[in-house]
């Protein structure tokens, strides 16, 4: 990776239309916020504070069917483990954004 580029950090988003789906799915999904509107301002707030430090947060759909069949298919119960694991491999995946010369962003690998 050059200096140019930086690292994607991936945070888990829900759906407002699929947040109930998730809640039943997920292991540990009573300790949720109990709705989307409260998940999503929370949400909201680690995005702001990632970037505050430098990082670089991109959101990782997790829709429970997709997500629930990944499970599965690696013997992972649906739980933060899971999801931190299927939101890391998934941000990975992605091209690493450019970082404008001069922004005061730390290259890669040197922060």
């Amino acid at each position: 990776m050059s200096d140019s580029q930086a690292t994607l950090t991936g945070i888990a988003w829900y759906r407002m239309d699929r947040y109930a789906d998730v809640l039943r799915l997920m292991s540990d999904g009573a300790s949720f916020p109990k709705s989307h509107a409260s998940w999503r301002q929370k949400a909201g707030r680690m995005e702001r504070e990632m970037r505050r430090h430098g990082q670089h947060p991109v959101r990782i759909e997790i829709d429970p069917d997709v997500f629930g069949a990944w499970c599965r298919r690696h013997g992972l119960a649906p739980d933060s483990v899971a999801r931190a694991r299927y939101v890391a491999e998934a941000a990975a995946a992605l091209p690493a954004p450019a970082v404008p010369p001069g922004s005061g962003a730390p290259p890669a690998g040197k922060g």
